[in-house]
Formats: C-alpha cells, structure tokens, sequence
C-alpha cells in the first residue's frame, strides 16, 4: 500500500504484512496496530502512537517516532528502525523497545532521545548521531539490561547517558562505545550502572586533560572495582601522549587525584591509551 506524500495515515484497527508510507503514521488512541513476523513498515514523516503498536515485524520512520501508547513485541521480536535523512527526535514513552537501530543516511544526522527510552534485546548504532542532550536533559537515558548486546560502527557512539541495569560482575559490558566498557568485581554487586560521557567534554578547571568528559554513577553496591575502559577522538589528547595517560577522578568539587575511590568504586583504567 502507498499513500501519497503529505496524506496522513490513522489506524483504528490494522493487521499488516507490508506497507510504504511517504507520510504520518498515526495510531490513535484505542486502536491497535499489529506488525506481523517477517512484514515491514516504512514511515518516510513521523510515527506518532497514542493506541497499541504490536511489532514482531520491522518499523521503519524517517522523522519522529512518539509513543504515548504502548509498543510491544513477542518476546525478542520487533525492530524499530530511525533512518534516512534529517534530525529526528525519538519518545519511546514507557514501552520497552525490543531491538533499537538507528541507520540515518549521514553521519551528521542527529537522533535526540527526548525521555529516557529502554531497550530490551539489542541496540545498533550504524550512522547518524545519537544524544541524550545530557546539557539540558542530563536526566535522559538509554537504558538496558546488561546483557543486551551493543553494536557500534566504526566511530560512531552515544552522546550522553547510557545504563546498563541488572548488572552482575565478572563481566565487561558496552556502554556509549565499542570502547567504553565497564567490570566490575568483588564486593557487593550494584544493581545498576551509568555512564555519561560527553566527547570534546571539558572537566573543569584548568588541566592538560584529555577533552572528554565521564562521570559514573550506580545504585547499591560497596566495597567494589571498576576496571573501565576509556574511549576517545586522536583530536582530544589535548598535547597529552597516549601512553601516559592515566584515569584521574575530581574529588569534592576542589581537586584532582588520580585512581580515587568513589563510592566503593575503584576507577582504574583497563587499557587508558585505547581511541
């Protein structure tokens, strides 16, 4: 089925296999629309969902996807896809989002996460920018469970905060990069685990430091290592040479001081040289 550009598309009640839409998409509040397994939908406007998106099928939107409804999926089924040309905004509402891609045409093209957004089985980053505006909505967050599974092209990674929820140690997880990978060990385990990095991020005060920003937060957990690894732009060493650096933590809002113990978290550095 096409519709034509500038038509709007509004579900009461739909079962799809297949479907093009150069326009809107819009599930109005009370109706259902169900993707089946295998089918595709590709929305070149904005997705906007106030009824019931079922996805065991592949959602393809070029503009803004919105839900105030509730998406769902069968198990580990569904992907939404963010794609083509253009900034988009992303509110994926309170639902869950089985499999998460972003595939925009440049890689200058920015994918705003405007709430949190949870991602359940897997996240692909393959081109565009993805940013949770940590500046003006340091609140915001890509979450998922740590065993879901990350993937990166080469260069590409999330601006802002991601958590990584029902953590356990022992294990390297993949946060805002390929690179950026946090273990934890011993002590008691947190249940949960933040990163918030900020590329060309600057501190504070006045230090020769790498132009990056990180801070890390989690909740429970004591007595506990970190080993993380460090990821940053060649454009960022700031005159620093490689392999000298060392991971430094800003103690009391006054001072800088090297492998300090935050909160029973030892931050130390897997491989501090590593782009």
């Amino acid at each position: 089925m096409m519709v034509p550009k500038k038509m709007h598309v509004i579900v009461a009640a739909a079962l799809l296999f297949s479907f093009q839409s150069q326009a809107q998409l819009t599930i109005q509040s009370g109706a259902t629309f169900y993707m089946q397994p295998g089918s595709t939908v590709t929305v070149q406007g904005n997705v906007d969902n106030a009824g019931t998106l079922n996805n065991d099928g592949s959602v393809r939107v070029q503009g803004n996807y919105t839900n105030t409804g509730s998406y769902t999926g069968t198990g580990t089924a569904g992907i939404l896809e963010v794609y083509g040309s253009g900034n988009s905004n992303l509110a994926a509402g309170s639902s869950p989002i089985a499999n998460l891609v972003i595939n925009k045409t440049t890689a200058s093209d920015v994918v705003a996460l405007t709430s949190s957004a949870i991602v359940n089985n897997s996240f692909t980053l393959t081109n565009g920018i993805v940013t949770t505006n940590p500046a003006t909505t340091p609140t915001v967050v890509l979450s998922a469970p740590a065993t879901a599974t990350f993937s990166y092209a080469a260069g590409k990674e999330v601006i802002g905060s991601v958590k990584r929820t029902a953590w356990t140690a022992g294990t390297a997880r993949v946060f805002n990069a390929t690179n950026m990978l946090v273990t934890t060990n011993a002590g008691t385990t947190p249940s949960d685990f933040t990163v918030t990095m900020i590329p060309a991020g600057d501190p504070s005060l006045a230090e020769r430091e790498v132009k990056r920003k990180f801070t890390f937060a989690q909740t429970g957990g004591s007595g506990f290592t970190a080993d993380i690894r460090y990821p940053y732009a060649a454009t960022e060493l700031n005159t620093n040479t490689e392999a000298n650096l060392v991971p430094w933590y800003f103690q009391g809002g006054t001072e800088w001081n090297a492998n300090t113990r935050k909160d029973g978290c030892y931050v130390g550095s897997e491989h501090p040289a590593l782009k």
